[in-house]
């Protein structure tokens, strides 16, 4: 399952590890996934104007792959880890780096007017 959006502007990759829970069977039973119909194997974190999801997708009985939303905000996806990193590239350009170390980290002020954008 390759996360697609409607124009894919940037792709990339992710890693994290949660916070509070063991594993991620723990977290799937506490959020009341029944594990002995479905059978838990990701998660899926969508932002679509404004409204934020995360669903667990699981294999069912059949084979099927199912999902399961859990009504959610963006602070309770940050909150599910304890580290998180995502890393996004334009298209062309994640084949030429996506094994490239970084060798310099640059620190950026964002103006006032791009700020805005992140503002709720």
């Amino acid at each position: 399952m390759i996360a697609k959006t409607q124009y894919d502007d940037v792709i990339g990759t992710v890693a994290g590890d949660f916070n509070g829970f063991e594993d991620f069977t723990s977290f799937c039973l506490d959020c009341k996934l029944d594990i002995e119909k479905y059978k838990p194997i990701g998660l899926k974190f969508v932002n679509s104007h404004e409204k934020y999801s995360i669903y667990i997708q699981a294999i069912d009985k059949e084979g099927r792959l199912v999902e399961a939303e859990i009504d959610s905000s963006i602070r309770d996806v940050l909150n599910l880890f304890k580290r998180l990193k995502i890393s996004m590239y334009l298209q062309p350009e994640l084949k030429s780096y996506e094994n490239t170390d970084i060798e310099e980290t640059i620190s950026l002020k964002p103006q006032k007017e791009t700020v805005v954008l992140w503002k709720k």
